[in-house]
């Protein structure tokens, strides 16, 4: 009974001392709920001397389970000796039940040079058991000095997720060479040029003083 969520099945004779075994087999994640009660009950549809033996009930509780996602950290080309990497993302499940959590860290790359992989980090603890879900990772900032190189965003997709799963992001970084700023554009090549205008001003200057000393030599 679907609208009563009852299931009723007729047993047409059990045997003097016999006994039937009823087993009901379930599958996780299909109630938003972290337990939930049932009552199995059985009803003798023939009367006797002993009514205090015709009914029998069993409470059973039913549990859904929690699983955890944690993310790993790659480094991947070349190492700066020190600097932080931030890294955000989000875990999206759908089914069966709509959850949806974002996460945001930040890891010295240091550690991870050392470690060769950084330690798996938690970034969701209430996934339902089931769930399908997508883990987005993206890398936001890089140690100073570098620049990220090739995708900064990882997808994985989960499929129902029955125990505690790790996904993996790969960081690549690459050195960013800094070229001196163009002229008249602000920088140390501005500063160059202001030095050789003013060289430019003081040179004209002397040759002026040259000048007028040799006309009034003359004179």
């Amino acid at each position: 009974d679907a609208a009563n969520h009852t299931v009723t099945a007729t047993i047409p004779r059990i045997p003097a001392g016999g006994s039937v075994t009823v087993t009901v087999t379930g599958e996780a994640g299909l109630f938003e709920a972290n337990s939930r009660d049932f009552t199995a009950s059985a009803v003798s549809a023939f009367a006797d001397a002993n009514q205090g033996n015709n009914r029998a009930s069993q409470k059973v509780t039913v549990k859904n389970k929690r699983v955890a996602v944690s993310l790993v950290l790659q480094p991947v080309g070349d190492y700066p000796t020190s600097g932080v990497v931030t890294v955000s993302g989000s875990v999206e499940c759908v089914t069966p039940f709509r959850h949806n959590t974002t996460f945001m860290h930040m890891v010295d790359y240091a550690d991870l040079v050392n470690y060769a992989s950084w330690s798996a980090k938690v970034v969701d603890s209430r996934v339902w058991a089931g769930s399908n879900c997508t883990v987005t990772v993206r890398s936001v900032t890089a140690p100073d000095g570098w620049e990220f190189k090739g995708a900064t965003m990882s997808e994985q997709k989960l499929t129902k997720v029955m125990g505690d799963t790790r996904v993996e992001h790969d960081v690549a970084v690459q050195f960013v060479a800094v070229a001196p700023p163009l002229p008249l554009t602000g920088g140390v090549a501005s500063d160059w040029l202001y030095l050789a205008g003013a060289g430019v001003l003081a040179a004209g200057v002397a040759a002026g003083l040259v000048a007028r000393r040799r006309l009034q030599a003359r004179v």
